[in-house]
């Protein structure tokens, strides 16, 4: 069972989350300058972004249980180590480029690339698809820590978790 004062905490983080986001949401006009803040967000917001990207539930509860279920911590090294690279990868190799040639999301570049609107299609298919089970993760590992940390039931902590 959980102290009160963290569920409280939880709570305010998320009430100021909400408040953030629906100011910053203000100050955009376009479509464009909502995927891509304006192109005037510094290196600071683009790592907070990153940053809250890649530490998700593989890394807080995904990676520590293979390694108390036995897969060894150099297996799960190599999961780290493989997930790193490619941020690293896709920050000073592939989003300079795409920046460059003022694309805004991946498949304006392959629909640009290949002249095709099925390509887009296909792409952002690929992206749902991904995306879909990325965000099924978050949510199931978000049930579970609901469950553990408040003693709700894991449907209960999903719901929370989601809202």
């Amino acid at each position: 069972m959980s102290h009160p004062g963290f569920a409280i905490a939880i709570f305010a983080y998320m009430a100021g989350l909400i408040v953030v986001s629906w100011y910053f949401s203000k100050r955009s006009t376009t479509l464009s300058e909502y995927y891509v803040i304006g192109r005037s967000a510094g290196w600071p917001v683009f790592m907070c972004t990153l940053c809250a990207t890649w530490v998700s539930m593989w890394t807080l509860m995904g990676g520590p249980g293979c390694v108390w279920n036995g897969w060894g911590p150099f297996t799960i090294q190599a999961f780290y180590i493989g997930s790193a690279a490619g941020v690293v990868f896709c920050c000073f190799i592939i989003a300079p480029a795409l920046r460059r040639a003022e694309y805004i999301t991946v498949p304006d570049f392959f629909a640009d690339r290949f002249a095709s609107k099925r390509v887009r299609g296909a792409a952002v298919l690929a992206l749902v698809v991904g995306t879909y089970f990325y965000v099924v993760q978050q949510v199931v590992g978000g049930g579970i820590m609901f469950e553990q940390l408040f003693g709700v039931s894991y449907i209960w902590g999903m719901l929370l978790f989601l809202a």
